[in-house]
């Protein structure tokens, strides 16, 4: 994560790679969610399985029949948003 520059790459829906991933909140063979550094994403599909994840420099892999991906942005806290 050092530039801090998200890059994805998604091979023919069967592979996806990503940088700058945080941590892998939750897996199973059909939703991964990964906490990225502009919020979450969501993978959607079949027989998911993670290739690698490494938390130092944010580099993630999995393969499966990807389906859909879904980001969702950091919601600001609400004393933040208040006192701004």
């Amino acid at each position: 994560m050092e530039n801090g520059l998200q890059i994805l790459s998604l091979e023919e829906r069967k592979r996806l790679t990503l940088t700058c991933v945080q941590a892998v909140d939750s897996f199973t063979e059909e939703k991964i969610r990964l906490k990225v550094k502009t919020g979450s994403l969501v993978v959607t599909g079949e027989k998911l399985k993670i290739n690698a994840f490494s938390e130092s420099t944010g580099a993630f892999s999995c393969e499966g029949i990807i389906n859909s991906l879904s980001f969702a942005e950091k919601k600001e806290n609400l004393v933040k948003r208040i006192f701004r």
